[in-house]
């Protein structure tokens, strides 16, 4: 069984950065080219209680099969992979 990773990203009212979205993008289909774990992808956006989100999140997380949970903050852009 392949791995999946589900990739919570909570946002608040502002728009999420458009690094951050970039490098969502690049890591999403690095995953598929590289035949590592299958992305599972979520947001919650224009609620600014942050820790409700994540709870919201967190719920639906249990709710699938995958078998890790990655929070990303709508603000942060990382090198793909």
């Amino acid at each position: 069984m392949k791995e999946r990773v589900f990739i919570a990203m909570p946002s608040g009212a502002g728009k999420p950065d458009i690094d951050c979205v970039a490098s969502l993008n690049a890591t999403v289909l690095d995953f598929q080219e590289n035949g590592k774990a299958r992305p599972d992808v979520r947001f919650i956006h224009g609620n600014c209680y942050v820790a409700l989100c994540r709870n919201l999140l967190t719920f639906d997380f249990m709710k699938t099969d995958c078998s890790h949970l990655f929070f990303w903050d709508d603000d942060v852009a990382a090198p793909a992979g």
